[in-house]
């Protein structure tokens, strides 16, 4: 395109320049007659009238498919904007959900576990089991949908925060492990047995909780809102 116009532009200034030319030598050697009550004044009125009709109309041709172009360009940008503002919307309400899932599966299992270990009722020792489980699917759930959007949205400090809530989940498991083994297999009478550092760490697992969450309530707005 832009080798055609540069054609063009070359081929209207020669002919702007041969044109005057190509006049003044018909006239020097009357081939152009100048007399206004002769036809041929009219033939070349109209012929010359044309000529620049013409390239003013090319003119207006190049600068209305510019002017196009342009257009084009621009809605195909505003299209790709709103088709990455869609993706990055749905992209967040997915993390929202899979975030609120994890969090009530994590806070599901510390209230099982606590529960059984407060009443030391071995009788839910493996249902409690179910518990755990269902927390670390949604857990790798939520780490997946986390790490294929790392680098695009800056997600890492809701990694972080799921990191603290982790690591207190597992002492949370061990502690429980521990428990069940003195009680089950050690037959440890009920009041022998340290419950404080399970609770400790159950504590200190709901207590992160509220930071995960406004954690991932800034990441969304902060995102949403750029």
């Amino acid at each position: 395109m832009k080798k055609h116009k540069s054609l063009i532009t070359i081929g209207t200034l020669i002919m702007l320049i041969c044109i005057p030319l190509f006049i003044a030598f018909m006239f020097n050697f009357k081939f152009i007659i100048t007399d206004t009550q002769n036809d041929w004044i009219g033939f070349w009125g109209g012929y010359l009238g044309a000529i620049v009709g013409g390239m003013i109309t090319l003119y207006v041709m190049f600068e209305t498919n510019k002017e196009a172009r342009e257009n084009i360009k621009e809605t195909i940008n505003n299209d790709n904007e709103l088709a990455k503002r869609e993706e990055k919307i749905e992209y967040f309400n997915r993390l929202a959900s899979v975030s609120a899932d994890y969090l009530s599966a994590s806070s599901n299992m510390c209230a099982v576990l606590k529960k059984t270990m407060t009443q030391l009722n071995f009788e839910t020792y493996f249902s409690s089991y179910e518990s755990i489980y269902f927390a670390a699917r949604k857990q790798i759930e939520l780490e997946i949908l986390l790490k294929t959007r790392k680098d695009t949205y800056r997600v890492n400090e809701i990694i972080e925060k799921m990191r603290e809530i982790e690591e207190h989940s597992n002492k949370v498991q061990e502690e429980y492990e521990r428990i069940c083994k003195e009680a089950l297999e050690d037959k440890k009478p009920a009041d022998k047995i340290n419950r404080e550092e399970f609770f400790g760490c159950v504590n200190g697992m709901f207590d992160r909780i509220p930071n995960f969450l406004k954690t991932v309530e800034k990441i969304i707005y902060d995102n949403i809102n750029k």
